[in-house]
């Protein structure tokens, strides 16, 4: 892994999902700025989330300071082998669905704006001395939707045509119409095109409106499962059959499932075909929910986590499903780090979410120097579930 750490860097930035921690295809970025100024604007309203009657907005609004305070100078999260482009456009999705964020969002359009050539694209060098290179179509649809949310110009990011970008890297014709892949000058062929990427490609073309942006959804569609889960990896790109036709597995997790969720919610207002597929997710989702509100990611990471809940429960939310969501951010928020000194190493972290209990443990003993990817990465998945916390009950991590 230390021989190629440009590659690390790459997977690590297009993971998103409680498996974000090692992940698909190291870009999903977005960002707009004012081409004169060179300074990004965004929309000041936050994304249409309705919590229900009695929710605490203190939780998510003490975890966005928290989120936000974590940008480095140059408006990008920090990793352990450099800027993290894919979680700081999943850290701008999350402040803007909680609102009041503005600036914070804006600084991480322009810095990923910035680094767009190097984002949407790479480069490295193996051990062999063999020079790979390409362009990576889940990190052109996740700029696509950071550009649109900041009013950015889609037809020169960076210098980019993101949209153009986009549709050339969707198969034309046959099974696979429709389907993002990765493009690869030399070896080894990094192939990271999954649902994950796929989501944001879709969102992205439709927001732009692409002519091709039907294709990519029917893509999509095609993987969900007959149970109602969104399978995250694709078949082989030259298979005949390209729909997902596998029965109920229990080792599925649900970051994918509530990632397509989120990214094709506001679609399916206009689209019963998208609104029939997303129903029959979110009852997947629900089936999956534990008896006391959290998600399991699955073989992944091997037990209940605050990036998987945190996913789902923004998802269940989103579809109505406000009990659920509750139950989910009650959870979340007995890992967020109370407003109060405890006399331990996160005194200074109001706000930060724990990934698990394990994890809440490490911070408070020895703070978050070794572990701070893992924090900033929680933050950008779980915070807006945040918002269906209820008044009273649930004060947070407590000492």
């Amino acid at each position: 892994m230390s021989s190629t750490p440009r590659r690390v860097r790459l997977r690590v930035a297009v993971a998103t999902g409680a498996v974000l921690a090692f992940a698909m295809t190291t870009a999903c970025t977005g960002s707009g700025s004012d081409t004169e100024s060179g300074t990004a604007t965004t929309d000041p309203s936050p994304a249409s989330l309705t919590p229900p009657d009695g929710a605490d907005p203190g939780p998510a609004a003490t975890g966005a300071a928290w989120l936000a305070e974590r940008l480095a100078e140059d408006g990008l999260l920090e990793g352990d082998f450099g800027p993290l482009h894919g979680q700081s456009i999943d850290a701008a999705l999350a402040l803007d669905a909680v609102g009041d964020q503005e600036d914070a969002i804006s600084a991480v359009a322009a810095a990923v704006e910035d680094a767009a050539g190097s984002y949407v694209e790479y480069e490295f060098e193996g051990e062999d001395g063999e020079v790979s290179s390409g362009e990576v179509a889940g990190a052109t649809g996740k700029a696509l939707v950071l550009a649109d949310l900041v009013d950015g110009d889609t037809g020169s990011f960076g210098g980019i045509d993101l949209v153009q970008r986009a549709e050339s890297l969707l198969v034309d014709d046959g099974p696979a119409v429709g389907r993002s892949f990765d493009t690869a000058q030399g070896e080894p062929d990094h192939q990271y095109a999954n649902s994950l990427g796929q989501a944001f490609v879709v969102r992205g073309l439709h927001e732009a409106g692409s002519a091709r942006a039907q294709e990519a959804l029917d893509y999509l569609l095609d993987q969900q499962c007959p149970d109602g889960h969104f399978r995250q990896e694709f078949p082989d790109i030259d298979a005949e059959t390209q729909d997902c036709t596998t029965p109920a597995t229990d080792d599925a997790g649900p970051d994918t499932t509530a990632t397509v969720i989120l990214q094709l919610h506001a679609l399916a207002a206009e689209d019963t075909e998208v609104d029939d597929a997303l129903t029959a997710a979110t009852e997947w989702l629900v089936q999956r929910q534990t008896t006391d509100g959290a998600f399991d990611a699955g073989a992944e990471t091997g037990g209940p986590n605050a990036n998987s809940t945190g996913l789902a429960g923004w998802a269940l939310g989103l579809r109505g499903m406000d009990d659920e969501a509750s139950q989910a951010a009650a959870w979340v928020r007995a890992l967020q780090v109370p407003d109060q000194e405890c006399g331990d190493e996160l005194d200074d972290e109001a706000g930060a979410i724990a990934f698990d209990e394990a994890a809440l443990a490490a911070g408070r003993a020895d703070g978050l120097e070794e572990t701070f990817q893992q924090w900033n990465v929680t933050a950008t998945q779980a915070l807006p579930s945040l918002l269906w916390t209820l008044e009273g009950e649930q004060d947070g991590a407590g000492c």
